[in-house]
């Protein structure tokens, strides 16, 4: 099973109808990777070459069939980053 945190994993569980965001890692080509995705239900949005990832949205239910992959090595929340507010002092 890929690196997931467990509060993740088990939120899953617990409301599998619930829409999730999520980033996903993987092993092999990406553009590979986008089809089984989109064919597991997800709704893929950003690819993330660098780091070999994808962004997407899914079910519960459906990102426990995605964590099943073999080819998935992390799969972690997708949230909003925020911006380091600079001091005007430095």
């Amino acid at each position: 099973m890929p690196e997931i945190a467990a509060d993740l994993l088990r939120a899953w569980q617990e409301q599998p109808a619930a829409r999730v965001r999520l980033i996903v890692s993987v092993d092999g080509a990406l553009d590979e990777r986008r089809a089984q995705l989109a064919a597991l239900g997800a709704d893929v949005g950003h690819t993330y070459r660098l780091t070999n990832a994808l962004s997407l949205e899914c079910t519960g239910a459906q990102a426990l069939a995605i964590a099943a992959q073999p080819w998935v090595r992390r799969i972690s929340p997708d949230t909003p980053l925020k911006a380091l507010r600079r001091s005007p002092h430095g």
